[in-house]
């Protein structure tokens, strides 16, 4: 098999815009494992709420099937973590702080929870999509400061798809520390441990599977997908993807309403190889 991994992203790749996979993408992924593969989601969602999904994609009995947290997350699905990278919390103070002056909802996380303020429709929408469970902790910077012990995997900021290229120049001109930033959709600002991020999910993966890299395959569709499409023997854009995005790429596929992963994995993943 010429490629014998594949990580996608989920929002935006794996999944339509009506918030469903359909079947005959989960029928590809499956036909694709039969065969020797492996096929894992890689998302900035929280791991531990990709369950459901990765039962329906017929890979939650891989030994891998979900990397989170934009890449800083690895666990198998036994739930032994095997890779984490944490964003300290003097950034995450920063990030906060960021937000406030700007006046612009934010939350963070850690492997399981999303903790914030108080519940709002942003967030209460957040967890009807994602399925996440929310955590209410009052002030989110008076709280990191008064729980040292916190592994925290990710911060985001919802920020108004009209407002975002200005509030993310505004993001770049700020000294975080070390974390990345990235617009995950149009609304969505993530941070991120430095040390994380896609690419190196892929990485860390692919060792763990014991697949050499130029037998990987990376889609995905936005800015956060860069660096995991980069670093892929086979960097795949969605028709639907970000034009940076698509520059990024090897190869631009169908978009993720006409079944991406399948149409990848038909292309370069088929049967007689």
């Amino acid at each position: 098999m010429k490629y014998e991994l594949i990580l996608s992203d989920f929002d935006g790749t794996l999944l339509r815009n009506d918030l469903t996979v359909d079947k005959s993408v989960a029928d590809a992924i499956r036909g694709y494992i039969n065969r020797g593969g492996h096929f894992v989601v890689c998302t900035g969602r929280m791991a531990k709420s990709m369950d459901g999904w990765l039962d329906y994609l017929g890979i939650g009995g891989q030994r891998i099937a979900v990397v989170g947290f934009q890449g800083s997350f690895v666990a198998d699905t036994a739930g032994n973590v095997l890779y984490e990278c944490t964003v300290p919390h003097e950034s995450v103070d920063k990030i906060l702080a960021f937000a406030e002056k700007h006046g612009l909802y934010t939350h963070f996380y850690d492997k399981d929870y999303v903790y914030i303020k108080e519940e709002n429709p942003i967030n209460l929408e957040y967890r009807r999509i994602t399925e996440v469970p929310l955590k209410t902790v009052g002030n989110l910077r008076a709280y990191i400061k008064s729980h040292p012990e916190l592994s925290i995997l990710k911060v985001m900021i919802v920020v108004d798809p009209a407002e975002s290229a200005r509030i993310y120049a505004e993001c770049e001109k700020e000294d975080f520390g070390k974390v990345d930033h990235y617009m995950s959709s149009e609304s969505y600002l993530e941070f991120a441990s430095k040390d994380g991020g896609k690419g190196t999910g892929l990485k860390k993966v692919a060792e763990l599977y014991g697949v050499p890299i130029e037998k990987t395959i990376a889609i995905g569709d936005s800015q956060n997908d860069i660096s995991m499409l980069k670093a892929a023997g086979l960097g795949v854009a969605v028709g639907n993807a970000r034009a940076d995005v698509k520059a990024a790429a090897d190869y631009v596929t169908v978009t993720n309403d006409e079944g991406a992963a399948k149409a990848v994995i038909e292309k370069f993943c088929g049967g007689n190889e």
